[in-house]
């Protein structure tokens, strides 16, 4: 039985999370022009497994514009109007879905017969690339039968720049492709919460003849693909957590209880109130210390004595996230002791061991001076204290900041005095600091 879509204020129906009748989904790119959606697309599609293909969808462009690749590709089927209308009297056009992007109007499509393309999953996971947010809802909303799993891909505005800096392309176009990509994900940022995943996109692709130089056209493709399989690791991360009933943040809540188990054999609402309440709360790396000693590693009995002792110091929840509170080794303005490697980063390498998987960011401990803020959490410091941010485990990214996709920070406090509380002395962050941190947290 379907499950009943919350719909949202815009008349989108915010989940339309169901178990697809094929065992196969829809899947849907949204995201700003010049983020690379394309080029994902197309490496998803030319994966040597076959199990993704393009739905068909069509394009009416101004008269006598055509465009490399126009009929070639199920994505890109040249319609006049009159072809649109025949397609729409036969019942071949997705009802709902059709929308605009520029002088082009797009028309995605439930069959082709000429070339027998179809939206229905049967024997592939079926791929629509959208321009804008309304054209990736109305997609969503009329093939909501297929379970569609939607991605916002996004960059940096400054990842973007750079990578506009390294190619031939003129200062004029820079600016303008840079003032578009900034007025058109506007309307994503407002809607963050209509998609399944956040996807960080490093390296936006730019046309393959403006690169200076092949080793950066090599890169950028070597990219693409690294995130071809994270894109195909999410979506099997999503069938493995997805129960009927589950909303978007039900998954990723789901995920973050995941992690939290493996640290501490508890859920997170116990662990929050086992902390509240001061009851012993350890994380235990005695088997990773074990290995790590006997495999000829050296530890004084100080730093035994810490990671024998690991206890959390709180769990702030705020800004959609969960940053678990850890009382640092070594305060950051002293210097590290322990050669070259302090040991908070030997404790995050057992955590990532513990949990049996790498996490979404880490952050090098020894290269981080004292902070009074982390861009992981999204937490600050309100007094006698100093934070360094240690690795975060989400699924996609957690630059944007909303509060469907919750995800799992460990950070290291570390006191300035003795008798500081160190419960009371870290805080989440409010609105306004997450304003003013402006594109920092979008790395």
């Amino acid at each position: 039985m379907p499950i009943a879509a919350e719909r949202n204020d815009l008349g989108y129906s915010q989940d339309n999370m169901r178990e697809s009748p094929t065992g196969y989904n829809v899947v849907i790119f949204g995201g700003v022009t010049q983020t690379g959606k394309s080029q994902r697309g197309d490496a998803l599609v030319a994966r040597i497994e076959k199990d993704f293909v393009y739905g068909p969808k069509g394009k009416i462009r101004p008269e006598g514009v055509v465009k490399e690749g126009d009929n070639e590709r199920p994505d890109s089927i040249l319609l006049t109007s009159d072809d649109h209308r025949k397609l729409k009297r036969q019942g071949h056009v997705l009802e709902g879905a059709e929308y605009s992007h520029g002088p082009t109007k797009y028309v995605p499509l439930m069959t082709y017969p000429k070339k027998g393309w179809s939206a229905v999953p049967n024997e592939h996971n079926v791929l629509y690339v959208s321009l804008t947010h309304e054209g990736a809802m109305r997609t969503k909303e009329a093939l909501a039968e297929y379970a569609p799993l939607t991605f916002l891909l996004y960059t940096r505005l400054e990842t973007l720049r750079k990578r506009l800096d390294a190619s031939r392309m003129t200062e004029s176009e820079k600016v303008r492709r840079l003032q578009d990509y900034a007025s058109d994900f506007a309307q994503f940022m407002a809607r963050t919460d209509d998609y399944l995943f956040l996807f960080h996109v490093k390296s936006p692709t730019i046309p393959e003849d403006l690169y200076r130089d092949e080793s950066a056209k090599h890169r950028a493709q070597a990219e693409v693909q690294r995130d071809v399989e994270r894109i195909v690791g999410l979506i099997s991360r999503f069938r493995a957590l997805f129960k009927p009933g589950m909303g978007y943040s039900d998954v990723h809540q789901a995920f973050v209880e995941g992690q939290i188990r493996k640290l501490f054999n508890t859920n997170l609402d116990n662990l929050g109130r086992m902390l509240n309440s001061d009851a012993e709360v350890r994380l235990d790396v005695g088997e990773q210390t074990r290995i790590h000693l006997e495999g000829g590693n050296f530890l004084s009995e100080l730093e035994k004595r810490y990671l024998a002792e690991v206890r959390p110091v709180g769990l702030i929840t705020a800004n959609g996230r969960y940053t678990l509170l850890l009382r640092g080794f070594e305060e950051p303005w002293r210097g590290s002791t322990n050669g070259h490697k302090p040991l908070e980063e030997i404790l995050l390498d057992f955590i990532v061991n513990k949990v049996g998987e790498q996490p979404t960011i880490r952050e090098a401990i020894k290269s981080q001076p004292p902070n009074t803020e982390s861009n992981l959490g999204l937490v600050k410091v309100v007094r006698d204290a100093s934070l360094r941010d240690g690795l975060t485990y989400s699924l996609g990214n957690t630059h944007l900041v909303d509060n469907t996709h919750p995800s799992l920070s460990i950070v290291f406090v570390y006191p300035q005095r003795k008798d500081v509380d160190l419960r009371m002395a870290v805080t989440g962050m409010d609105s306004l600091d997450v304003r003013n941190l402006g594109e920092t947290f979008l790395r």
